[in-house]
């Protein structure tokens, strides 16, 4: 063989060498970007899936904090609505109760305006009698002073 010959066949060999070489990293580099490729569409999936979660979660937060402000605020007005009925009921307590003291003191006022002037026109009847008396200078019966009393106070009561 010559030394042609044997540069060829080196040459083939080395160029064999090299191809199989390129095939076995590029089987196994493919794989590895397969793999890489697989683990990368898997990361974002998780990740996808992860903000919709979040995305799920953070809507129901929010319908909830809606439903709490909603809640809250019908809380409220229902309180208002409370202290306005139990404010107008204690209003109308305290009237009826001012009216009935009102008219407790105008019926006391008026025992007593009556008790007066009964102590009034008895002691004026009295006052009438002996002054009566004197004048006639003689002592009344006791069952005259007493007809004279009661027409007095008839009198006075009618005036």
């Amino acid at each position: 063989m010559k030394q042609s010959h044997k540069t060829i066949l080196l040459w083939i060999l080395l160029i064999l060498m090299f191809v199989s070489i390129y095939n076995l990293f590029t089987d196994s580099g493919a794989k590895e970007n397969e793999t890489d490729v697989k683990t990368f569409k898997a990361e974002i999936a998780s990740a996808e899936a992860a903000r919709k979660q979040a995305r799920d979660a953070l809507e129901q937060y929010e319908q909830a904090l809606s439903e709490a402000r909603t809640e809250a605020h019908k809380m409220l007005d229902d309180a208002k609505v409370q202290q306005s009925k139990l404010a107008a009921d204690l209003r109308a307590k305290a009237d009826i109760e001012l009216t009935e003291m009102r008219e407790r003191a105008m019926r006391d006022i008026d025992a007593a305006k009556r008790t007066a002037l009964n102590e009034i026109y008895g002691q004026a009847a009295e006052l009438a009698t002996g002054i009566a008396a004197k004048i006639l200078k003689r002592e009344i019966a006791e069952q005259d002073q007493q007809a004279l009393l009661e027409e007095s106070l008839a009198e006075l009561q009618t005036s």
